[in-house]
């Protein structure tokens, strides 16, 4: 048990899906986190960050992650984009979780990375909506 769950706090991890793999046959991602070792009484927050064109990739990230989480495990994808439209080959943030609720409809939340320290013309751009 988690000091935080003791206290009677959730307590959640945020990680890359994609960044407990091998690369290639002898070398690790930089961003390397075993998060398929995490307390299943962790929220998962898996960065479902991908850049593809269309929402496909976004979803096969999050499908990888729920390949690995028990049934107990809350996982709340983070998202990143733009309420309305695409930007910089990013699906809108409506496109993207109308994907996710097709591929894993057992999600009941997500969150949005705001990226406004990098992109700070974009940071009004966020609302908040219903699934």
């Amino acid at each position: 048990e988690l000091a935080a769950e003791r206290a009677g706090v959730q307590a959640g991890a945020v990680f890359f899906p994609d960044g407990n793999q091998v690369v290639g046959r002898m070398g690790y991602d930089s961003r390397l986190q075993p998060w398929e070792h995490f307390p299943r009484s962790l929220e998962w927050h898996p960065m479902s960050y991908g850049v593809c064109g269309h929402t496909g990739c976004i979803a096969n990230l999050v499908k990888r992650v729920f390949k690995w989480a028990s049934s107990e495990t809350d996982v709340k994808p983070a998202l990143a984009g733009t309420w309305g439209r695409s930007i910089k080959n990013r699906p809108s943030l409506e496109n993207q979780m109308q994907a996710l609720r097709r591929v894993t409809p057992q999600i009941n939340s997500v969150s949005h990375f705001a990226f406004s320290w990098q992109n700070p013309e974009f940071d009004r751009e966020r609302k908040f909506c219903r699934l």
